[in-house]
């Protein structure tokens, strides 16, 4: 790599061509941003023409105060990226029956409907922006620069349509902020100590136990299961569509955060309640004895399979009245109800017809496409890097 012509511009600057000199030896492990300002300014760069002598001059700056401040952090490798991950915390709360209230450890898990979510960053937001940038300089992960603030334009395959040149105008003076911050390390020591401890305690802790505690009828597992099966394809409704996105990407092995859980499950109830030919409210048993009759009545018709899981499913209910129906339990009856009110007619009656049923012991066999990627540990941190 040649700079003669920057090397030019800086006359007699002997002190920083020797910096850019040694940067570009390829002796040294440089990071992301200094890499790919040596390729601004190479001889022969796209760039030569575009940029300025004096943002050349600028340039050659930026590299020299990067070194001074940002180089020892750089070389002691300290693992931001990783602890990062702490720096931006989504904690969880839910309106349960006593209030507003935070989490608690099962509701997190279970991704409950109820589930609200908002971001706290323990050192505080603008440090967090600020060690954000600084871990794209030494990396050029685009993740980090836009949890550092900006927007950037994607093509439509998903990779970043901004150029260098223009992410550090972008960002120019913000960077000019990072050397001043970084200059005296008492402040970037703080902040990193304060995110470390988050880490060692692996985020938020939640309650165990609270005395509203709301739980969910169906699995996680189940819930996706059932997704995929019944959910339409090509759906005007961009909840059902952004559902089986997720689905689809979970299926792939992309874990399900809590928040979308929760969002699963609430586009799942307002599937059943809008699906079939009948409207559902938990506390109505009128209309879910009425299906159940509807059901019987037609348990021999040839329209369905007389051992349905939904046949079981009522005589539960009937000990109660039909006043105790899960919705697990109602999106069965409603499988079993869309059935035999069907317009469709077997040819030949004596054949059952056959239809899938769910049950907790068809879930790990049930519609092998969704594999064993969906089930424990299907949550992580929020990450695209």
């Amino acid at each position: 790599m040649s700079y003669n012509n920057v090397f030019k511009i800086l006359d007699t600057n002997t002190k920083l061509k020797s910096l850019i000199t040694n940067m570009a030896s390829g002796y040294i492990d440089v990071p992301y941003i200094i890499s790919e300002t040596l390729k601004l300014l190479e001889d022969g760069s796209v760039f030569e023409n575009i940029i300025s002598d004096s943002n050349k001059v600028v340039l050659c700056n930026m590299i020299s105060m990067y070194f001074n401040d940002c180089w020892e952090i750089y070389i002691d490798d300290i693992k931001l990226d990783k602890a990062l991950k702490y720096g931006k915390i989504e904690v969880y709360k839910v309106n349960a029956a006593n209030g507003l209230r935070y989490a608690t450890v099962n509701e997190v898990a279970q991704g409950i409907s109820e589930l609200l979510s908002e971001y706290v960053y323990p050192a505080g937001e603008e440090t967090y922006k600020k060690l954000c940038l600084l871990q794209w300089t030494f990396t050029g992960v685009s993740y980090f620069f836009r949890q550092a603030g900006y927007t950037l334009n994607y093509d439509d395959n998903g990779k970043v349509k901004n150029t260098f040149y223009e992410m550090i105008l972008m960002s120019a003076n913000e960077i000019n902020d990072l050397f001043t911050w970084l200059s005296v390390r008492d402040e970037f020591d703080k902040a990193i100590k304060i995110i470390k401890k988050m880490e060692k305690n692996r985020g938020y802790k939640y309650a165990k136990y609270e005395k509203d505690e709301i739980s969910e009828d169906i699995t996680i597992k189940q819930l996706v299961l059932n997704i995929y099966r019944v959910f339409p394809r090509n759906s005007n409704d961009k909840n059902y569509r952004k559902a089986l996105a997720l689905v689809i990407n979970a299926n792939k092995g992309n874990k399900l955060s809590p928040t979308e859980v929760s969002f699963l499950r609430n586009v799942y109830k307002q599937y059943a309640l809008s699906s079939g030919n009948t409207s559902y409210k938990e506390d109505e048993s009128n209309d879910i004895k009425d299906m159940c009759d509807t059901i019987e009545n037609e348990r021999y018709s040839g329209k369905i399979d007389a051992n349905h899981f939904a046949y079981k499913i009522i005589s539960t209910l009937k000990k109660s009245n039909y006043s105790k129906c899960s919705i697990k339990q109602y999106n069965i009856l409603l499988d079993a109800y869309n059935l035999v009110t069907s317009d469709k007619e077997k040819d030949n009656k004596d054949v059952k017809a056959k239809t899938e049923v769910i049950s907790e012991t068809d879930i790990d066999t049930s519609l092998g496409i969704l594999s064993n990627a969906i089930g424990d540990g299907i949550f992580e941190d929020e990450e695209d890097v």
